[in-house]
């Protein structure tokens, strides 16, 4: 049987392989022009002023000074995310980028002196700006856009600082899958952007807002779903968000999860039934009753992403080809979950219909369990929705294909000629 994990991810001019949950431990660069290597005593700065547009600068493990000034497209790109460090003292910004077409990647940004007004990453008037999987820690802003746009800050770890990510004069930038927590007042802020787009975060356990869109700084168009909020502002009395009506926070059909949402789900799609408020006349449509789960999928040299909804604990998904039912060796989906026993859980899986298309069949130690495809199921993506008891504390579900009719009508074709053939020759 053959079997892949979520193990690597496609990115503009890199390929970065994920060997471990901590953080990359090895890469390789694929098409990226001139590359330079800083170790030990090397310095960024000199080896960003040396290079030319479209140089890769890949640093060592170890620790370098900052503040560093990139003002030429290259692409920042760390060994390791949580040993390769870039850091600065007191009220020093730890990198600043006032060049477009910029990657920073795979390194630990922090202020010795813990967040005096500083900022970990600084985008000054630029676009097409990726940040992503770093750890950015003990600033005054962990990451701060100011009147930038059609920027990514994807999969870091944003953490110890005073706000998270802030957006300042910034439009249609995209803040995606990152990890923001334990930032002392904020964790996403909003001032005076549109259109921006904050997707699929898990923001938790900031001291005030997990975000904020503060009416003196309006805000509009914004969408924000499919993120996990989970224990903001409980110090202060504030709540997970707040923001005004002219913002959107949900997809159409998903919103986000709140570990305050006291609402219930009677038609069983994974949504709840009543929207969840936010402010005055500022309500997420689409609730979410479990949290959202993304995983990332290689398989055959294709890169996947398998969403899930879900009020089990989600340990894995897998991906391969095996006996996954009685019947015969085929494509399959293996989800790994933990909850009590006899509890009832549900999942909203979507999955990408290159990968595997259905109709499915979703099976609970080898026993069918009921599964429904919903309405906002497309050309591309299948949303399927199942719930099951806990048998054991922990277990698996497998989502296979159905066998269609005509496949089953030929397979019992086949079983009975063979045993007519088998009759005939002992005969």
């Amino acid at each position: 049987m053959m079997k892949t994990t979520a193990s690597s991810l496609l990115l503009p001019l890199l390929v970065l392989n994920l060997l471990g949950q901590e953080g990359y431990t090895m890469f390789s660069i694929v098409g990226a022009g001139n590359i330079i290597v800083v170790s030990g005593s090397s310095d960024i700065q000199r080896a960003i002023n040396s290079s030319t547009e479209g140089t890769t600068i890949f640093i060592k493990v170890g620790t370098y000074h900052g503040p560093i000034y990139i003002n030429k497209s290259v692409n920042i790109v760390g060994e390791d995310a949580n040993s390769t460090i870039i850091e600065s003292g007191q009220h020093n910004h730890t990198i600043i980028v006032t060049s477009s077409n910029v990657l920073i990647a795979n390194l630990t940004i922090r202020n010795r002196a813990n967040y005096t007004r500083s900022y970990g990453i600084l985008l000054q008037k630029v676009y097409n700006v990726t940040v992503f999987h770093n750890v950015i820690e003990k600033h005054f802003v962990g990451v701060k856009l100011e009147y930038s746009c059609g920027n990514a800050v994807s999969e870091n770890v944003v953490r110890y600082n005073r706000y998270g990510v802030f957006l300042q004069w910034s439009s249609n930038n995209s803040i995606y899958a990152n990890n923001i927590y334990n930032n002392s007042w904020n964790g996403i802020e909003l001032n005076y952007g549109e259109c921006n787009v904050v997707s699929r975060n898990f923001i938790c356990n900031n001291t005030a807002y997990g975000l904020e869109i503060p009416i003196y700084a309006p805000s509009a168009y914004n969408r924000i779903f499919n993120n996990n909020f989970l224990m903001n502002g409980r110090l202060t009395g504030l709540r997970n968000a707040y923001g005004p009506a002219n913002n959107l926070w949900d997809n159409g059909f998903e919103g986000n999860f709140w570990d305050d949402y006291s609402g219930v789900d009677l038609n069983f799609d994974g949504i709840g039934d009543t929207p969840y408020m936010i402010a005055e006349n500022s309500l997420d449509n689409n609730p979410l009753m479990g949290m959202f789960y993304r995983f990332k999928i290689d398989w055959d040299s294709e890169f996947y992403e398998i969403w899930l909804i879900s009020n089990s604990t989600i340990l894995d998904v897998y991906v391969g080809i095996g006996s996954a039912n009685s019947m015969a060796e085929q494509f399959f989906i293996k989800l790994s979950v933990k909850d009590p026993v006899s509890a009832m859980r549900f999942c909203r899986v979507a999955i990408p219909r290159s990968l595997i298309n259905g109709p499915y069949i979703v099976l609970l130690d080898q026993a069918e369990v009921p599964v429904h495809e919903l309405s906002y199921s497309n050309d591309m993506w299948a949303y399927i929705y199942f719930s099951y008891r806990n048998l054991i504390q922990k277990q698996e579900l497998i989502i296979v294909p159905e066998f269609s009719s005509t496949v089953i009508l030929l397979s019992l074709a086949m079983i009975l000629i063979f045993r007519l053939m088998m009759r005939r020759l002992k005969g």
